[in-house]
């Protein structure tokens, strides 16, 4: 019965790949490889982070996990090392990694799973997966729980009143902003914003300066990884000054490890976004 109703979940969430077994005594997984960054956040959220043993190279938080071994990035991941360490369980997700990637490592015999949170409501139910293949159910389903909780309270606050407009980018190179069904959409709009790319058809949506000027935002987010510092940013759209963001300068760099790892920090990239669109028009 439990294992058809982590079957059911599994395949709720869309996810690919053949589900771990239901954990039960002495079949819990001892040694998991991470291929993403926030699970990794979520795998030391709910309490497993002892049985991690390989990670990706931009898996950085907790401070334990810049200790473990590393697997590459999750695009290319290092099968030799992941065969390596022996893993009872790897762990990866749809957006994040190729889906040949996780075919090969099924292919390998390792139990794989496969997680997908691009909204936040995906990223409560892949909490609550990862918790229960993991051994953590508990503690994942009060970590949900709490998440909750504090998302709907600051979403509370914005229900009533003028929304501004506001361009939450992920990508400078090229321009991409976070669209329909994306986290940062959910993001914005419980921040009390309004996403100028609300209709968009994709989730990430290629853009312009062209065509951000005629949605002329109240307030431009960038959370685009790069090398450039929050001053540069803001000289580079200098350039564009009829944009009222621009204009009035409500054109802010938000830590991208916040905003674009779906998993228990998620409520830090809510406050981080709503003081963004209400708080101080210049600062961070």
């Amino acid at each position: 019965m439990k294992k058809c109703l982590v079957l059911f979940i599994f395949l709720l969430l869309g996810c690919t790949g053949e589900p771990p077994g239901v954990p039960e005594a002495g079949q819990v997984p001892q040694r998991i490889v991470s291929l993403a960054p926030a699970i990794t956040e979520i795998l030391y959220a709910v309490g497993a982070g002892e049985r991690v043993v390989g990670v990706t190279n931009y898996c950085d938080y907790p401070q334990e996990a810049r200790k473990l071994d590393k697997i590459g990035d999750f695009v290319r991941p290092d099968f030799e090392k992941i065969v390596a360490l022996k893993p009872d369980l790897v762990i990866a997700t749809r957006d994040g990694n190729p889906r040949e990637a996780v075919e090969k490592i099924q292919s390998l015999g390792i139990a794989t799973l496969v997680i997908n949170s691009k909204s936040f409501r995906e990223t409560l139910e892949a909490i609550t997966v990862i918790g229960h293949a993991v051994g953590r159910l508990e503690e994942a389903r009060n970590l949900s729980a709490e998440l909750k909780k504090q998302w709907n309270a600051i979403g509370e606050k914005h229900k009533e009143g003028s929304r501004p407009s506001v361009l939450l980018l992920v990508g400078v190179n090229p321009l991409v902003a976070s669209g329909k069904g994306s986290l940062g959409d959910d993001l914005v709009r419980q921040a009390g914003g309004a996403n100028v790319f609300a209709d968009s058809e994709k989730a990430y949506a290629q853009t312009d300066y062209e065509a951000i000027i005629s949605l002329a935002p109240d307030v431009i987010l960038q959370s685009a990884m790069g090398s450039e510092t929050s001053e540069q940013v803001r000289e580079r759209w200098d350039r564009w000054s009829s944009i009222p963001a621009v204009k009035s300068g409500r054109v802010h760099v938000l830590n991208p490890d916040l905003i674009n790892r779906p998993g228990p920090r998620t409520i830090e990239a809510l406050r981080l976004i709503e003081k963004a669109i209400h708080g101080e028009k210049s600062g961070d």
